[in-house]
């Protein structure tokens, strides 16, 4: 079980880091490093079903536009929110 849990959360790490945006990679990508072993198994899926998405619907979620019909948990999504505006935006100049 762990063993599949570790595989589970390489493959969630390496789909946040590399999905084709540079904000998504910056922002979305580093929340998921320095979260991924802190996430509960609800949560992994929750962050698996967030790289699934489409990086148009992801943009969506995290700003507010249309969220609700994904049907993600609030805090999750607020956690992340929380972060990407925590954070230095120079780096996309």
């Amino acid at each position: 079980m762990e063993d599949e849990i570790a595989k589970d959360r390489k493959k969630i790490l390496y789909r946040a880091t590399y999905r084709g945006t540079k904000e998504l990679d910056l922002y979305f990508g580093e929340f998921i490093k320095q979260n991924i072993k802190n996430f509960d198994l609800n949560e992994l899926g929750e962050i698996e079903a967030l790289v699934q998405m489409e990086e148009i619907d992801l943009m969506k979620v995290f700003s507010g536009i249309d969220s609700n019909r994904f049907r993600l948990s609030d805090i999750l999504v607020k956690k992340i929110k929380l972060y990407i505006e925590s954070h230095d935006r120079s780096k996309f100049k």
